[in-house]
């Protein structure tokens, strides 16, 4: 399914794939109680792609640990598909902004090793890993280890892994935050594509205005002390996108209304 045509599916969603409800997170430092986040609410439906943005020190990656079960909330509830989850499981997966690959696995060792965790016969995991390697454009780099690759190259390597494990929702910590701007670029043409091909929900965590704009269909702007989703933002772009959209008068027009949002928060 053609992300146009995805966008005209998950519009009639009833369910939404990924439910943040009221989520708080407070914090005892030096005898005082910090609110980090309170009340957060969202949602994200099935193929969705969802951005939140905001200041640093907001409580962006505070969120989405909370929604990959790595920190608990003092209140409130995520849901996966409606079931309540608190721990971390298969059904999201992570990419990190670090690069948190196993440096004595190669390329396809790496994107497999969940797919091994999970008691998947070797051949089986091989094709599939396979496939989502030829799938980031590392087929050349199978049996490569992480200290021979670049930066970029590792990353598409985090996603291929991620994605291996068929996670329901995709948590991504500003994963191209640390690259080079032409780098940087190449892996949201990337995402892109990869989106194209494969039914992905995602919940994207980014501080770059225009890489939220040019990869999501809502953003979601964070407001902080304490953090909390103050604005909904729908992007009115047409599918397909790259890297020339972002010259568009339609997202010109989305990136001057966004911003006149984020300075009034």
């Amino acid at each position: 399914m053609n992300l146009s045509a995805r966008a005209n599916a998950t519009s009639t969603e009833s369910v939404a794939k990924l439910s943040v409800r009221d989520i708080s997170r407070r914090f005892e430092t030096r005898g005082k109680i910090v609110e980090a986040l309170k009340g957060v609410s969202f949602d994200v439906p099935s193929g969705g792609f969802y951005s939140i943005i905001g200041h640093s020190g907001c409580g962006k990656s505070t969120l989405l640990n909370i929604v990959a079960g790595l920190d608990q909330a003092t209140s409130g509830v995520v849901a996966v598909d409606g079931v309540v989850r608190r721990s971390p499981g298969p059904d999201r997966g992570m990419v990190f902004q670090s690069y948190t690959l196993f440096p004595w696995l190669s390329v396809i060792e790496n994107v497999a090793f969940g797919m091994r965790m999970g008691g998947m016969g070797k051949k089986e995991r091989r094709e599939a890993a396979q496939h989502y390697v030829e799938l980031v454009k590392l087929s050349a780099f199978v049996d490569a280890y992480p200290k021979e690759l670049s930066g970029g190259m590792r990353q598409r390597v985090a996603l291929a892994r991620a994605l291996a494990n068929k996670p329901a929702v995709l948590l991504m910590d500003e994963p191209f935050g640390a690259l080079d701007a032409e780098t940087r670029e190449q892996m949201q043409e990337l995402l892109l594509n990869v989106r194209n091909k494969e039914f992905m929900t995602v919940l994207f965590i980014t501080h770059d205005i225009e890489e939220a704009i040019l990869l999501s269909e809502t953003i979601g702007i964070m407001a902080a002390r304490p953090g909390r989703v103050a604005h909904e933002f729908k992007i009115e772009l047409p599918y397909p996108r790259d890297a020339a959209t972002k010259v568009s008068d339609a997202f010109v027009q989305n990136k001057r209304r966004l911003i006149e949002v984020f300075k009034s928060i």
